[in-house]
């Protein structure tokens, strides 16, 4: 994926949100907030707060859902009733797959690579790559710490972590004294 890519990205998802919402809603946890397949398959109806528009995380700040994101949980959620014994799985991803229906288990991290691939062309790790190669390069990689719950240590990948914080101290000392 190049600099350009989001915007190929949110001119494939669109006209597919109610065709494809599945693969749509995977692309975009990826693409726009950066979740790996691993936060994504451990996502349970109770993280979700639909009226908030928030998903919840233990080892990540949340995610907080854009009116599309919204539509496609609404809309996989329809096709989510479908599927035998649902009312009874915990995770909001779940499969169809006849040998998973009666266990309460995540999907695995192939069910998400494919889906989101058949959709993007792009593994959920690139498209990832890309979320944080986009937000460093515009905002500095100190927003990817704190808003991202990445480490300092690959935060630092994305960008001299070091000339972001001097900076800001700068800043800060400048508004300090001009008060």
């Amino acid at each position: 994926p190049t600099l350009t890519y989001p915007f190929l990205l949110s001119k494939i998802l669109g006209p597919l949100y109610f065709e494809q919402p599945l693969k749509c809603l995977l692309s975009s946890f990826c693409f726009y907030h950066g979740l790996s397949s691993k936060m994504i398959k451990e996502i349970k109806l109770t993280d979700l707060d639909i009226d908030r528009k928030v998903i919840h995380f233990k080892d990540r700040p949340p995610v907080y859902l854009s009116e599309d994101e919204i539509i496609l949980i609404n809309e996989y959620a329809k096709l989510r009733t479908n599927i035998k014994n649902a009312n009874n799985k915990t995770h909001l991803i779940i499969s169809s797959n006849s040998a998973m229906i009666y266990e309460d288990k995540p999907v695995n991290n192939r069910f998400i690579l494919r889906k989101v691939k058949d959709l993007s062309g792009f593994t959920p790790k690139a498209l990832r790559i890309t979320c944080f190669n986009v937000i460093a390069s515009n905002f500095g990689p100190q927003l990817l710490v704190e808003g991202f719950g990445i480490s300092l240590t690959q935060a630092s990948r994305y960008g001299k972590l070091e000339d972001y914080l001097i900076e800001e101290q700068i800043q800060s000392g400048r508004e300090f004294l001009h008060g």
